[in-house]
């Protein structure tokens, strides 16, 4: 879904508009078929996408997790900052969504200085019951307990072929990363690109959200952007055009309670000796590369 929010074909009669449906898309495989996986592969596909000659990165990725009362991170720190850290110094901006925990605080808080942290607003202009805080604000559906359909959530293309509608921050980051793309396509640089979302967004209820009409309208005055090296094609590319970095999203599924210790990603219900594993092992090695994270579409 993300993918077709960012880049489907317009003009065709058929289905929806993409933001941005003139650009070309890469996809970066990050997460397995159940769209979980780890951080140190998340970060390494961030730099495998800048490398590759990538201009905008989505990032419709995060943990969910509760941090242990905010006091245990004996995994280490989360390697994906970094990795957008890198993106930024090569001159591409990067869209990540909040979080769908209504947490006080995302996964991205700490670069919401060189990135956009996307939260997500439901058709009122209300922030979503579900959405983590951001620094910018796109729609990302808010259907409560009622189905999900167009009039309520986010329709875009699915895996498989047709349509799908689902709620959550990993359908608004793909809009600002579109908006992202048509201002660097007008000569803004990744970070002007940045500035000029936050600077013409609107306040309908006291949450800056993207205007992505407004924002292309004054000429940029851009600052020349590093040209990174481009490494070879991948030979794994899934489909034709899909999104940089996008991900998949998953059929609704029973919301599950989501719990990060050591660095490790428990659900409620795991057995008790996985649990006791992951401790025995976060504390031997205390590293961060086994931050597990999920593809941020609601469950």
């Amino acid at each position: 879904m993300t993918t077709g929010i960012m880049v489907a074909d317009t003009n065709n009669g058929v289905g929806i508009s993409g933001v941005a449906p003139a650009a070309k898309a890469l996809i970066v495989k990050v997460l397995d078929g159940n769209g979980q996986g780890y951080g140190a592969d998340v970060a390494a596909g961030i730099r495998y996408a800048v490398d590759y000659g990538a201009k905008v990165i989505n990032l419709s990725i995060g943990s969910d997790s509760k941090p242990l009362l905010g006091l245990i991170n004996l995994g280490g720190p989360n390697p994906i900052l970094p990795a957008i850290q890198y993106a930024h110094d090569h001159g591409v901006a990067v869209a990540a969504a909040a979080g769908n925990s209504a947490f006080s605080s995302s996964d991205y808080q700490q670069v919401e200085p060189i990135s956009l942290v996307v939260g997500a607003l439901g058709r009122s202009g209300a922030i979503a019951s579900y959405s983590t805080p951001g620094n910018i604000y796109a729609p990302g559906g808010d259907s409560g307990n009622a189905p999900r359909t167009p009039d309520v959530s986010i329709t875009s293309t699915a895996l498989g072929g047709g349509y799908a509608a689902g709620d959550g921050t990993s359908f608004a980051a793909p809009q600002v990363a579109g908006a992202l793309a048509l201002l660097m396509a007008k000569g803004y640089s990744a970070d002007g690109a940045r500035q000029q979302l936050l600077a013409t967004a609107a306040n309908r209820g006291g949450l800056p959200e993207m205007d992505a009409a407004a924002a292309p309208a004054a000429s940029p005055s851009p600052s020349p952007s590093p040209s990174p090296q481009v490494s070879p094609s991948p030979s794994d590319s899934a489909g034709p055009t899909s999104g940089t970095l996008a991900t998949r999203a998953d059929p609704p599924k029973q919301r599950r309670t989501i719990y990060a210790l050591l660095g490790f990603t428990f659900i409620a219900g795991d057995s008790l000796w996985l649990l006791a594993v992951g401790i025995v092992a976060g504390m031997a090695s205390g590293y961060g590369a086994l931050l597990f994270m999920k593809a941020a579409g609601r469950e």
